[in-house]
């Protein structure tokens, strides 16, 4: 990515709120630059929790855990897709997560790429930025970043709030990385932001109560804890690098 960051700054990708925003974004639709295309590998359960408007309960019994088929269901008919095997060919694809025929068409016209005809270009590294670039750009998501609205910024990308807390945790990390007066990460200590998104991820994975006013606690080792004893990690009660992935991984990538 930052050897072909020229591009980003082609499309006026520039500055520290775009900058910023921009890799936080990528980051969230990666679970932190680790995936380049969609799992879709789901049980029951998890098909029923991602789309719960596509997949019945009964429709979840009888795709589980066949990713081909369950594309192929979820994707069908619609985002210009039209062919049978066209939910899959054109599934979650790239470090903005890119789907649907009609988003690679769009996107392969504005970089003279043959993304619709070989849509594997999206799902490596430069095929992957580069659609992630194109795809900012088209939808004009620097003017949002550069009112810091990272809610609008979220929207623009997803088509509405989900991951917002796991985007405001890498926007935090994405700043204290690069502010040279912050060192990069030496710090273990959690900033108030930081730790705010955190405790909404908590929140929404069940590892804290989301009643009101439920948890008044500065301290989350705990729940973090939790967490970490619950997908096998070391019980550190810090958020160290595994329990950041583990706390951001999309909803998508999670297969159980």
């Amino acid at each position: 990515m930052i050897s072909n960051w020229d591009l980003a700054k082609k499309a006026g990708i520039v500055g520290a709120n775009r900058t910023e925003h921009f890799i936080a974004q990528l980051a969230t639709e990666t679970g932190g630059f680790r995936f380049l295309s969609e799992n879709l590998n789901y049980s029951a359960l998890r098909l029923r929790q991602i789309f719960p408007n596509r997949v019945s309960e009964d429709k979840a019994a009888e795709l589980a855990h066949q990713p081909v088929k369950i594309a192929n269901w979820v994707y069908g008919n619609r985002l210009g897709n039209h062919l049978p095997s066209d939910g899959w060919t054109y599934r979650g694809s790239g470090l903005i997560q890119l789907t649907g025929r009609a988003n690679f068409r769009s996107r392969g016209s504005e970089l003279k790429l043959r993304l619709e005809e070989e849509p594997e270009l999206a799902r490596n590294p430069l095929g992957a930025f580069q659609t992630a670039v194109a795809f900012w750009k088209a939808r004009s998501i620097s003017a949002l970043a550069d009112r810091d609205d990272i809610a609008s910024v979220r929207k623009a990308i997803n088509g509405g709030s989900n991951g917002l807390a796991e985007t405001r945790i890498w926007l935090v990390r994405v700043r204290k990385y690069l502010n040279p007066r912050t060192n990069g990460f030496e710090s273990p200590e959690l900033s108030a932001d930081e730790q705010s998104a955190v405790v909404d991820r908590l929140k929404a994975l069940g590892f804290l109560s989301s009643e009101p006013g439920a948890f008044i606690d500065s301290d989350i080792s705990a729940p973090l804890k939790k967490l970490q004893s619950s997908r096998g990690l070391e019980e550190t009660g810090v958020l160290d690098e595994d329990t950041l992935y583990e706390i951001t991984e999309p909803a998508y990538f999670r297969a159980e």
